[in-house]
This record gives C-alpha cells, sequence and structure tokens, in this order.
C-alpha cells in the first residue's frame, strides 16, 4: 500500500513543479515592449586606452556611440566633447552594442532641441563576460570602469564648462559594479552622482555560483550600508526591475531598500513606470522603447540649463525621478514648480454639470470650454478622468452668483496621476472635498482645438467608491474543488451605471503564493470607433511601487493577475487594491478565479533555486541507505529504493531546525564566530523576507518527488543505452584493458588540468568517465552469468557515484563556461574557484576507480555514514541560498568514500575473497 501512496505523491509533486514551470516560462508570451528605433547606422569608435591598462585588461574597451555626420565630426575633432557625458555599463554576458538604444534616441532628442545640450554615451567592452558567473571577473570589471570614468572627463579637459561627473547607467550586473566602484580605494567618489540600473539584483543573486560572487556582494552592499548617509548620502539610485517576464532576476531582488538611503533612491517596476507599463524580460530591459524614452526624457531634465551638464542639486534630481519613474501627474513635461493659479482663457464658454455623473465628448472646439461641478455639501468625493492636452486640466474656484468668471483659483492638475493606453493622455484624479471649502466649485478644462476631448466624472460619498472582498484561501478553494478553479465567482456587477471610479479592497493576498485573476466584462455600451474608449484595471499596493495595469478596449472583456511581485518589507499592514476606472454608459460585471498555476509559478520563481540543495541532500540520503544495506549484507540496493526507505524527512528536518534555532541565539553566534563559521543561509533568507518555519519540510519533499523521477528517467536512460552499446562495450578482455589503461590516464590527466588549466574541466573529464563505466556495467548487468547478481550491485553503487559527480559538475559549472569564453587570451583561468575541488575530486576518483569495488569488509562504511550525515546537515544550514558550498558538500562526500576503499583494499580481513571483476 506504501508503494501506490509514494508514486501518487511522486506525481502531485512533479506536477506541482512542472506546472510552475510552464508558468513563468509562460510569462515570455505577449510581450508588449516596443522595439527602439535606430534612426541612423549606429557607429562605435573606440577610444584609446592607458598601454599600461591595455596590457592589464587585454579583453576590454572602451566605445564611443554616435550616429551619421555627428559621430564622424566627432572622430576629425579627435573627440573633444562638450556634451554630458553618459557611460553604459553592460551586464552578464551583455554587449557595448546595447548602449545605441538609449544613444540614438538621445541624439534624436538633441536634434530636435537644435542642439541646444546633448548627451555624450560611451560604452565599456566587457568582452561579453559571464560576470554573474565568476567573481574574479566582476572585480576585475570594477577596475576596469573605474578606469574609463578617469578616461572619460579626461577627455573633456579643453570644454568651457567640463564635467566633474559621469552619469552611470547599468544593466543586470552592470548595475552593481556601478554601484561597486565606490568601494575602490583610488576611486573619486565625485565622478559620479547618479546612476540608473536596469534589472539588476541589487539584494543578491538567485544563484550564487563561487564565494567570490558572494563575498563582492557582501562587500558592496556593506559598504552601501556602513555610508549610506554619510559618504554616499549624495549619489542618486534608480532601480527598474522587469517585473513578471523577468525571470532571470525577481523584482523584489531589484529593490534598494536597506541599502541606499530612501531620499536618494528609487525602486520600482517597468510594469508601474508611467507612460510604460509594460512588463520586461531581461534582455528586454536595454531596448524597450517605453522605457528607453522614460529614461531618456529623466537624463534631459536633470540637465542644468546654465551650466548644460548634470545638475548638482540632489532635491532636484529626485524631484525629476520621481515624475517621470514614480508619480507622473500627466504634464507634457516635467515641470519643477506647479501654477499655483490657473489663467483664465478669454474669450471662453462657460458650461455647468448638473448631474451626479457626466460623459462629456467634444470633437471640435474653437474656444476653451470650462465645465463647472458645484461643491456639494453632501457628497465628499469627487473622481474625474479627462484625455484634454493641456497641462492645467483641473482647477478649484470660487464662482459668485449669476457670474461664468472665477476670481479666486487653486490648481488641483499636479494631484493628477496619468492611467494607460499609452498616447492616450488620459489622467484621474480623485479629490476630498472637505479640503476644498474655501471654493465653490470645481473647474474641468476642454482646450480649444481639433482633438477629440472625453471627460467624465462623478461627485459621490465615499463609502460608494469602495467595497471590501475577502479573496478565498486554501480551505474556500479546496471545499469548493473543482468548481473554485475552473468557474468565476462574481463580485460586483454594476447595471446601467455611469460610474468613473471604484475601489475594490481585497485582504488575503498576503503571500508570494497567492495569485488569482480578476475578470472585467463589459455590455451595452455605446458604439465607439476611437482606440482608446475603454476600461482601466489597476492592481495597486500601498507603500510600494509595483503596480500593474490592464486596459479593457470598450465593450469588451479583459483581465489582470493579482499576485505579488516582491515580498513585501515593510512594518505596517499593506492594503492592497483593485481600482476600477471604467467608461460611463456600460454594464459591468467584476469577477475573480484562483489561479491554482500562477501559484506554482510564484513558488518557483521565489524558491526554485532553493530546492537545488535539498535535491542533493536526497540523493546523499539514499546514498547513505546504500551504504547501510552494504553494511549489512554487502549487497548494494538501486539508489531509487534506498531513496524510498531513508530519504524520509524525519530523519533530516527536526535536526537541522534544532540545531539553526540554537544557532539563532546570540550566546552560541559569540562562540562560534571566532570560529569563522558563517551565518547559517536562513538569516539572509529572513532579511529578503522569504524564510518560514515549514519551507525546509516543503522543500525537502519537493526535492524527494524531484530526485525520485529523475533517478527513474535516468536509470531507464542508461539500460537503453546498455542494450544498444553492448556489442561494442562487451568485447574481449584485450579491449578491457585498453579501456582500463585509457580510464588511468583520463583521470591523472583530469587531475592535471583541474590544477593547471579549470578545475571544472578535471570534474567534467571524470564524469564522463564514470557515465562509460556505467554503460558497460550495464552491459554486464544483461547478460545471464553466475556474476551477473554481483555486477548489478557494483552498477548501483557506482549509478550513485556517478550522480554525485554530475551534480558536483553542474554546480561547478560556472567557471568552465568561463573558461571557454577566456581561452583566446589564456589557456588558464585565472582566480578559478573550483581548481582545488577539481584537484581532490580527481584524486578521490583515481582511487575509487582503483579499487572500484564497495568495500568488501563490513561495517568498514558506519563512520562514512555518520559523515556524510552531517554533511547533509550542514548541505541544509549553509548551501541552501550559497548554492556554491553544495560543491564542497560534495567533494567532502568524495573524499570520505576513499578511506573504506583504501583501507578495506589494504588490510583485508582472512576470510575476504580477491576475485577480481570480470566484468570492468
Amino acid at each position: 500500500m506504501a508503494a501506490p501512496i509514494r508514486a501518487v505523491l511522486v506525481l502531485l509533486v512533479l506536477a506541482f513543479l512542472v506546472g510552475g514551470i510552464i508558468d513563468v516560462l509562460r510569462n515570455f508570451e505577449d510581450n508588449q515592449c516596443e522595439m527602439t528605433w535606430m534612426y541612423e547606422q549606429p557607429e562605435y569608435h573606440s577610444i584609446t586606452l592607458n598601454k599600461k591598462f591595455q596590457r592589464q585588461f587585454p579583453r576590454y574597451g572602451l566605445y564611443f556611440y554616435g550616429e551619421g555626420n555627428y559621430a564622424h565630426q566627432m572622430k576629425k575633432l579627435k573627440f573633444a566633447l562638450t556634451g554630458v557625458p553618459v557611460l553604459f555599463i553592460p551586464g552578464n554576458g551583455g554587449s557595448y552594442k546595447q548602449v545605441r538604444s538609449l544613444g540614438s534616441v538621445a541624439q534624436r532628442k538633441a536634434q530636435n532641441m537644435n542642439n541646444f545640450f546633448h548627451f555624450n554615451y560611451f560604452s565599456v567592452d566587457l568582452n561579453e563576460e559571464l560576470s554573474g558567473m565568476h567573481g574574479a571577473v566582476l572585480y576585475q570589471q570594477t577596475e576596469f570602469v573605474n578606469y574609463c570614468i578617469r578616461k572619460i572627463l579626461n577627455l573633456y579637459k579643453d570644454s568651457p564648462s567640463p564635467p566633474t561627473s559621469v552619469i552611470l547607467v547599468g544593466h543586470s550586473m552592470g548595475g552593481m559594479i556601478a554601484r561597486a566602484l565606490f568601494t575602490q580605494k583610488n576611486f573619486d567618489p565625485n565622478s559620479v552622482s547618479t546612476i540608473i540600473t536596469q534589472a539588476t539584483p541589487h539584494q543578491g543573486l538567485v544563484l550564487v555560483p563561487d564565494y567570490l560572487v558572494g563575498k563582492f556582494y557582501k562587500e558592496v552592499n556593506g559598504y552601501w550600508k556602513a555610508n549610506k548617509n554619510t559618504k554616499l548620502r549624495d549619489v542618486v539610485v534608480v532601480s527598474t526591475g522587469g517585473g513578471f517576464r523577468d525571470v532571470q532576476v525577481r523584482q523584489d531582488l531589484t529593490s534598494l531598500d536597506g541599502l541606499v538611503a530612501q531620499n536618494v533612491s528609487i525602486s520600482t517596476s517597468s510594469m508601474s513606470v508611467p507612460k510604460a507599463w509594460v512588463s520586461t524580460d531581461h534582455l528586454c530591459a536595454v531596448w524597450c522603447r517605453q522605457m528607453v524614452m522614460v529614461t531618456e526624457r529623466a537624463l534631459f531634465d536633470i540637465v542644468n540649463r546654465s551650466t548644460l551638464q548634470e545638475s548638482a542639486d540632489v532635491k532636484n534630481k529626485m524631484s525629476v525621478f520621481r515624475y517621470h519613474f514614480l508619480e507622473n501627474p500627466g504634464s507634457r513635461e516635467y515641470l519643477p514648480v506647479w501654477d499655483e493659479k490657473v489663467e483664465i482663457i478669454k474669450p471662453a464658454i462657460w458650461e455647468p454639470v448638473t448631474t451626479k455623473q457626466w460623459l462629456i465628448v467634444k470633437e471640435k472646439r474653437k474656444k476653451f470650454v470650462y465645465l463647472t461641478v458645484p461643491i456639494s455639501k453632501n457628497k465628499n468625493t469627487l473622481v474625474a478622468a479627462s484625455n484634454a492636452k493641456v497641462d492645467n486640466w483641473i482647477f478649484a474656484c470660487k464662482i459668485k452668483r449669476g457670474q461664468d468668471d472665477c476670481g479666486d483659483t487653486l490648481n488641483l492638475a499636479q494631484r493628477g496621476r496619468v492611467i494607460p493606453p499609452l498616447y492616450s493622455n488620459k489622467r484621474v484624479i480623485q479629490l476630498d472635498l472637505a479640503e476644498l471649502t474655501d471654493f465653490t466649485h470645481v473647474v474641468l478644462v476642454l482646450p480649444r482645438g481639433e482633438d477629440k476631448t472625453v471627460v467624465s466624472g462623478e461627485i459621490v460619498g465615499r463609502s460608494e467608491l469602495s467595497r471590501t472582498y475577502k479573496l478565498p484561501g486554501l480551505l474556500d478553494i479546496l471545499s469548493a474543488f473543482p468548481g473554485s478553479l475552473l468557474s468565476k465567482k462574481e463580485i460586483f456587477r454594476f447595471k446601467g451605471s455611469n460610474s468613473v471610479f471604484f475601489d475594490v479592497s481585497l485582504s488575503g493576498l498576503n503571500s508570494v503564493f497567492h495569485s488569482y485573476k480578476a475578470y472585467l466584462d463589459s455590455t451595452g455600451c455605446p458604439n465607439s470607433t476611437d482606440e482608446y474608449d475603454g476600461s482601466v484595471m489597476q492592481f495597486h499596493m500601498t507603500d510600494g511601487f509595483e503596480d500593474t495595469f490592464a486596459f479593457i478596449k470598450q465593450g469588451l472583456s479583459g483581465e489582470i493577475t493579482l499576485k505579488r511581485q516582491s515580498v513585501y518589507r515593510g512594518k505596517t499592514q499593506q492594503k492592497v487594491q483593485l481600482l476600477l476606472y471604467l467608461q460611463p454608459g456600460c454594464n459591468y460585471r467584476l469577477s475573480i478565479k484562483p489561479e491554482i498555476l500562477d501559484s506554482m509559478g510564484q513558488f518557483i520563481r521565489f524558491y526554485g533555486p532553493l530546492l537545488l540543495a535539498f535535491i542533493v541532500a536526497n540523493i546523499l540520503m539514499g546514498f547513505i541507505g546504500q551504504l547501510r544495506s552494504l553494511n549489512k549484507s554487502t549487497i548494494c540496493p538501486t539508489l531509487l529504493e534506498s531513496v524510498a526507505k531513508y530519504s524520509r524527512p524525519y530523519y533530516v528536518i527536526p535536526l537541522e531546525l534544532v540545531i539553526r534555532y540554537l544557532l539563532s541565539h546570540q550566546t552560541v553566534h559569540r562562540f562560534l564566530l571566532p570560529l569563522g563559521l558563517p551565518e547559517d543561509d536562513s538569516i539572509h533568507l529572513q532579511r529578503l523576507r522569504m524564510w518560514f518555519s515549514g519551507l525546509p519540510l516543503i522543500l525537502y519533499l519537493l526535492g524527494l518527488g524531484f530526485i525520485a523521477f529523475y533517478v527513474y528517467f535516468f536509470q531507464i536512460v542508461l539500460k537503453v543505452c546498455g542494450k544498444v552499446l553492448c556489442r561494442v562495450w562487451c568485447c574481449p578482455d584485450v579491449c578491457s584493458s585498453l579501456f582500463k589503461l585509457l580510464k588511468y590516464g583520463l583521470i591523472l590527466a583530469a587531475i592535471g588540468i583541474s590544477g593547471f588549466v579549470c578545475g571544472s574541466l578535471g570534474i567534467a573529464v571524470c564524469c564522463c568517465i564514470q557515465l562509460l563505466k556505467l554503460i558497460r556495467l550495464r552491459c554486464a548487468c544483461e547478460h545471464t552469468s553466475p556474476q551477473q547478481f554481483h555486477s548489478i550491485s557494483l552498477y548501483n553503487f557506482h549509478f550513485s557515484i556517478f550522480l554525485m559527480l554530475l551534480w558536483l559538475f553542474l554546480f561547478d559549472a560556472p567557471p568552465l563556461i568561463v573558461w571557454v569564453g577566456h581561452i583566446k587570451f589564456s589557456y588558464r583561468l585565472e582566480d578559478d574557484p573550483s581548481r582545488l575541488a577539481g584537484v581532490l575530486c580527481s584524486v578521490a576518483y583515481l582511487i575509487i576507480s582503483t579499487w572500484d569495488k564497495p568495500s568488501p569488509v563490513r561495517n568498514m562504511y558506519t563512520s562514512v555514514i555518520y559523515m556524510l550525515y552531517i554533511d547533509v546537515i550542514l548541505l541544509l544550514l549553509y548551501a541552501t541560498y550559497s548554492q556554491y558550498r553544495i560543491v564542497y558538500v560534495l567533494v567532502a562526500v568524495m573524499l570520505s568514500l576513499i578511506v573504506p576503499q583504501i583501507v578495506s583494499n589494504t588490510i583485508r580481513e582472512p576470510n575476504v575473497s580477491d576475485e577480481k571483476d570480470k566484468n570492468d
């Protein structure tokens, strides 16, 4: 009965993992980003660097971006520059040519301004290195960018108004390099005062590939935390994440919370950036036209018009960035100071609004039209929407009885907010009329012109605008299953309403696991040919700028996903709202349905990388079970059988939680601190607000289900390979002897390769040799012979060793990938973090291959079992987030295995047979 239950659990786990992966990949659909156009053929001109740095960094370079005549003119003048310098830093595997999107738009925008001032765009060529996989590369790139900044400023020495700082734009890891510059000893902190980062994982990488990357993050973030209110108080940093579509860097990792002072930092999502409202994948963040335009508008607005260089006023720059990236009220351009009063344009038409709700459409107007809405004493809230192409589109005024003109006025336009769709010029405003008791009317402006202008609004009580809805929890969903997942539940229906705005407060959306979809169906709408007529749904969370929007064209139905982009780190309870900006005259129905696939995807996005350590832990627990069987009967069962019998959560999780609890106490921490023991990974996860007590158990069970399917699938593949290649490998003894000589030669070569070339390459060689050995053993298992039972036991033992070698290679593969990119410059990978692991693993594998049978001496593996059990506990404590430590654990396992092999084959018991394995 236990076997069918285990099979069902494995299938459920697989369904959960597969469903989550499908949901994550589904985010690549429906890309709404527009491609940034190139006005002319882009040209990249190399900047001559100091010979010393050319010898030190032969792989890197510095380029100046230009187009057409401007590029040639600058080249003729030997780059005697006068513009505002901007340096683009590409990210992991990024190209210096990615600067063309920003550079092209900036050049055309400057031409439209008659070159009153312009930007000079530079880009560093980092050889498209995978900086996110090799920490040594991050340090080298930071040092090179530091030199490039000094070189760029030196190009302006003959300028009438030379700049003192360079604006940095960093994509992905390029943003981390920009912040890491301040940790350099010879870096001038005054040379950089503005940093814009695109999809940069400031809080940490999803996967930590080696200890140098972890060290780099610790140094950079530690420096910024310690100096954010002192040395770095005048450095403005803007960070934008890609939202749901960026599956490489989650939104919460792009946050600057706790790293940069709040008064000089902005963290937001491209999904909520005004006049963008798109989710970008990791690479799209560079070329997405909507985000490029917002970035360029902000850069042009932080230029001081007197010096024609970047403004030194921190408050002014923050005001500009908040306007463009967070709270755009919808003006045609950035206004440092809004007019407090509104000028009345005469002659004008004054039209009173006498209804509670209104929808006014004006096609052609020869005069300004002022719609006057009386401030009601009974109703305390006014909501209005307008697409009028004028900045001061709404104001309060005093109108005396019998007059059509205003006396005193108060501009209210700066309180509005722009909403989708893009290019519609739609703005909305919600006013508390209790604050306008000194005025008699609110006036909406329709400027003269040929454009179609639509103004809608209503005056209601605050209670009439809002509703509260409790989202169904897990128990509610299970009690109504399967209907709860298949059908939409209607919440509200607006029959023939002229409502303009509605606020639905949602309770129960407290975790990143929760995911729902809201559906808005509109019927009975008047016919419209305007593509911008329709309704807007906004998923809003207070104390955060991670809103999502959905535009529903008039008469159609639409949906919006209700799920968190990041874990909320605030101290107070966050309010979650669904805001509806409706088109009057339609009938609406709002429905909500839980999304189980999205919930799975959320778990994979946030906790998928943590699952890797638990997968390896289950492999080791299965291997422990095999060693226990060898201790009792010298028979090695299959890894699948051993995992089913010995990989139980209660063997590991309780002890792991107890040790973690003890380590959390200050007394124990102070005792272990001098020993150099690192803090366990749960502390970092707690800082990210991702840790909860039941997480290890959930991850362990998921890892158990995954490894059960993984081992079963791999055994089938090897069985098929054994049958197909049986004739090739089951050859005469001469071929077997040649294979042994080749095997030892390759292992010795792997030791040398690990020490002098790349450690990961040596591990890869050992992994390939073990795979060939497994195929030969699988072939031997297919033949009926007296040694068949012994061959199967030997195959099971070496299958587990192969899995450990394979996972060791997977976690140690990043240095090998970096080495392939560096091979044209040097055959040896400098600062190779895998060197020691490769040498130790290759030596251990050489000894295991010399005596390739399990130890024939009973109880020889007792001490190894205890050591492996300790390794599993350490793995879950210290390698859950810091995945590079899994390599250390697996190397320790390999070294643990050689002790019983050496002892049992050098000091034999008298009754132990020395019969050689003929199938090797």
